[in-house]
């Protein structure tokens, strides 16, 4: 069930995805071949530029709309540069100097993120400038996709939309990864294409925008248009399943009857089987639904055996009351032979060093191990795939608590989990399938590793001298060190991370209360993290550093005064 709960936000991820893949195309997703828009104009060159010092640029007021410049995949910022006003030229000319023409020479569209010279490049630019750019970009990531046509009145509304909004906030936002400033841009591009985006959507759900008809099409194309885009990707970026709740009515009320067919494709039940009555009743249910008590209950039942949950999950749904007779069970295959229990309370106990050869029996099969574990050891759990193509792979504590998860690990789809015992205690191992079934090797055994620094604040700690550098390693999995820093309130503390060989870092500062106060993956499009800290209080707090996506390595800290 829990596997289902993340089937269902699945495609809400991907529309993220798309959304902002179309805002970010300042900073990649060329595309293979780029046609130019008929409303694109050539730029013009201007006299090189005689000023001694860098000129300023000056705003201008946005106009009502934004002319776009010619950009394919060959483009380079030299092209663009010579079609700069001169006070532009020399503000980039100033900013990069003897660099200027590496920077000159990369492409406009590439696939690398947006990096700290873009930023200082686009700030260069003076707002209409800025714009045209902007727009161009946009309007180079409307027409990447040869299925779809962008038309004159789509590249208008986007101009019109650029327009009037503020491009050196939009791209240093990018370059921060600021959820407001990417939630406003899809509120902004979406309603502009509603016709490009709405396909994919519906796809992805797997429903046949051919299957349609022209009044729930027009529809769904209105919802798009007048949804607050801002609230999913915020929500999405936190993991928040509940944004669900306000997302689905609005495309469920345009056409209840394909997502009855989602809902019914679980229990193996054909909606066209249905009586014109027994439609009717489910579709006016639907419509009124309250979806935020079935993604509380999906989640409540998350945990639970898989029939009680679908009778849980039917009694929400009620789709009793409309189809009595609904057969819930006969085409959800729940039995059958099961090697081991799928309880806690039938667990089958493993110890540690022993591997178990175990199969996913049946879809959604779960096998339970139970383990004694020592407190404070540490744990690799590992899952050798045999016809099994995807596992699953959960630790729990007593109380049926996940304490660690894993799914992929690295780049193939078997699960892997090194984790630390905190208790002397009985704890929980289930395997399952990713909407696979097939054999398995289940191995859980203790690891010795040399761990250079704590893992936590509530052991002895190495304290950070400013100005000195430390040098550390990422022993293994998801380790992290902790170092106690002293600092006085008001003080700004420039923290440094260079990488080693350690592949990517994540540098997190937190107060003596365990909140996290700062924080940074990657800084400026390198992986090493690394920010400015104003200290608003005096006091003892916690500089935790870690490898990303569990890498380990080694590596060098330094903090000092700003």
């Amino acid at each position: 069930m829990k596997d289902k709960v993340y089937k269902h936000s699945t495609w809400l991820g991907l529309l993220v995805a798309l959304a902002v893949a179309v805002s970010l195309l300042a900073c990649g997703g060329a595309p293979s071949s780029m046609p130019t828009p008929t409303s694109a104009l050539t730029p013009t060159v201007p006299a090189a530029p005689t000023a001694t010092s860098t000129p300023v640029p000056t705003p201008t007021a946005p106009s009502a709309s934004v002319s776009t410049v010619d950009i394919d995949d060959d483009t380079t910022w030299q092209e663009l540069f010579d079609g700069f006003t001169s006070a532009e030229q020399a503000c980039i000319r100033s900013e990069f100097g003897s660099e200027l023409d590496s920077v000159l020479g990369e492409l406009v569209l590439t696939d690398d993120d947006l990096t700290d010279w873009q930023v200082s490049l686009f700030e260069c630019l003076t707002p209409e400038t800025a714009r045209s750019v902007y727009t161009s970009l946009v309007v180079a990531g409307m027409v990447s996709d040869e299925t779809y046509d962008v038309t004159e009145q789509e590249i208008t509304c986007v101009s019109e939309w650029v327009a009037g909004t503020d491009v050196h906030r939009v791209i240093r936002g990018m370059a921060d990864d600021d959820l407001t400033v990417l939630g406003e841009l899809m509120s902004g591009v979406i309603p502009c294409l509603a016709d490009a985006f709405l396909p994919d959507l519906l796809a992805e759900m797997g429903i046949d925008p051919d299957s349609l008809t022209d009044d729930e099409l027009t529809c769904l194309n209105q919802w798009m248009v007048e949804y607050d885009w801002s609230n999913i990707i915020t929500a999405m970026m936190e993991d928040d399943l509940g944004i669900m709740g306000e997302f689905l009515p609005g495309l469920i009320s345009c056409a209840p009857e394909p997502f009855l067919a989602l809902i019914f494709e679980d229990f193996g039940v054909d909606v066209d089987a249905l009586t014109d009555e027994e439609k009717k009743c489910l579709e006016d249910w639907l419509i009124d639904f309250d979806w935020d008590a079935v993604i509380a209950a999906m989640t409540a039942v998350a945990f639970a055996e898989e029939e009680e949950a679908y009778s849980v999950l039917a009694e929400v749904f009620g789709l009793l009351a409309c189809v009595p007779d609904l057969p819930l069970y006969e085409n959800v295959d729940f039995g059958g032979p099961d090697d081991y229990a799928d309880t806690i309370d039938e667990a089958t106990r493993i110890a540690d060093g022993q591997s178990i050869e175990g199969v996913i029996d049946y879809d959604y099969d779960v096998d339970v191990f139970k383990l004694l574990a020592d407190a404070g050891e540490l744990y690799q759990f590992d899952v050798a795939l045999g016809t099994l193509d995807d596992s699953v792979l959960i630790v729990k504590d007593a109380d049926g608590w996940e304490v660690a998860y894993n799914d992929d690990y690295g780049d193939g789809p078997a699960s892997h989990i090194i984790w630390t015992a905190p208790s002397s205690d009985v704890y929980y191992v289930e395997v399952s399938g990713f909407y696979s079934t097939g054999s398995y090797t289940l191995t859980v055994e203790p690891i010795e590793v040399t761990d250079d620094y704590p893992n936590t604040s509530d052991v002895a700690l190495s304290s950070i001298t400013l100005g000195e550098s430390i040098e550390g390693v990422i022993d293994y999995d998801y380790d992290v060190d902790v170092f106690k820093l002293l600092v006085d309130a008001g003080q700004s503390y420039r923290i440094d991370f260079s990488l080693g060989t350690l592949e990517g870092s994540v540098l997190t500062v937190y107060d003596a209360d365990g909140s996290d106060v700062a924080f940074n993956d990657d800084y400026g499009g390198e992986f090493a993290s690394r920010f400015t800290w104003d200290a608003p209080a005096a006091g003892v707090y916690y500089v935790e550093v870690s490898g990303y996506d569990s890498a380990t390595g080694s590596y060098v800290l330094t903090v000092a005064l700003q």
